[in-house]
């Protein structure tokens, strides 16, 4: 019997013969199996096709950032989205994948030079900085946070011009 998603009811279709099984594995894998507590020793619950399954990932990093409440402006998605190296992405894809990125974060600070320029370009608005992956986030001192814009380090280097902040402060 072939493997069915639990979701969008889609079929994945085995062949018959299973001499043509090698040509299948070669495919990219679009069904994946459910399985108790994710473990392979455990009871198989049923199948997810890979598009449910994309679309199930992003929904869970979307309703774990709106219950810790973080807000992104549109600014900051269009900063990103200009930004970033690679395919061209939605604003949408580009808003799970600020969350991705910003649950990475470590809190930064730059040295003394680069921090009385920013709190003039801030508008005087308290922020917090953090880091990841090559792209600084500006967040403002509020709770829930709002992350305000993104920037990329371009010439700033990580232990020259800006670091990580200590634990305890």
């Amino acid at each position: 019997m072939p493997p069915i998603c639990a979701i969008c009811k889609w079929t994945r279709p085995f062949p018959d013969d299973f001499n043509f099984w090698p040509h299948e594995v070669q495919e990219p894998i679009d069904i994946y199996p459910i399985i108790e507590c994710g473990k392979p020793t455990r009871r198989l619950k049923g199948y997810i096709c890979a598009r449910c399954l994309h679309d199930a990932n992003a929904s869970r990093i979307y309703i774990k950032s709106i219950m810790q409440g973080i807000k992104i402006t549109q600014h900051a998605v269009d900063r990103f989205l200009e930004r970033r190296t690679g395919e061209n992405m939605t604003t949408e894809t580009a808003r799970i994948t600020i969350l991705k990125l910003f649950a990475q974060t470590k809190p930064i600070r730059f040295k003394s030079k680069h921090t009385i320029h920013r709190f003039l370009n801030n508008r005087s608005i308290e922020v917090r900085y953090t880091y990841a992956q090559g792209f600084i986030f500006v967040v403002a001192k509020e709770e829930p946070p709002v992350i305000l814009t993104i920037e990329a380090t371009g010439d700033r280097k990580l232990n020259d011009d800006f670091w990580y902040e200590e634990e305890s402060e």
